[in-house]
């Protein structure tokens, strides 16, 4: 079976945009990486594996309850998905947010092994 990566980041999407952390965790290899835009350090916050994947999802979303990314662009070769995308919402805490991001996802058989984003900002 050919792998369909259309489909694929349309699951991907509709994942994220129901803040289901579940299905996002299911999309990922067993020992999958999550570098997020933001953290402390140059790759922004490291998670690894499933399960902390799944963690970490569920404790953005309980933070940023109308979270939402919308697609603008994607390049796919057969082990790497990028997509570009405007990431939205408004924590709990803070005041709303919209900015562009770029992930670059590494594949492993149909699956999510790594998970880099990139986002643009206004900080000098």
């Amino acid at each position: 079976m050919t792998f369909d990566s259309d489909a694929f980041i349309e699951r991907f999407f509709r994942a994220f945009n129901n803040l289901d952390p579940g299905a996002i965790a299911a999309m990922m290899c067993d020992d999958a990486i999550l570098e997020t835009s933001f953290g402390a350090e140059a790759w922004g916050t490291r998670v690894v594996g499933r399960e902390a994947v799944r963690a970490f999802y569920v404790d953005m979303f309980a933070r940023i309850p109308d979270a939402r990314w919308d697609e603008l662009r994607r390049i796919v070769c057969p082990s790497h998905i990028v997509v570009e995308s405007l990431a939205t919402g408004t924590p709990r805490d803070g005041t709303r947010f919209e900015t562009t991001i770029c992930d670059v996802r590494t594949l492993r058989y149909g699956q999510i092994a790594a998970k880099r984003s990139y986002r643009r900002t206004s900080a000098v």
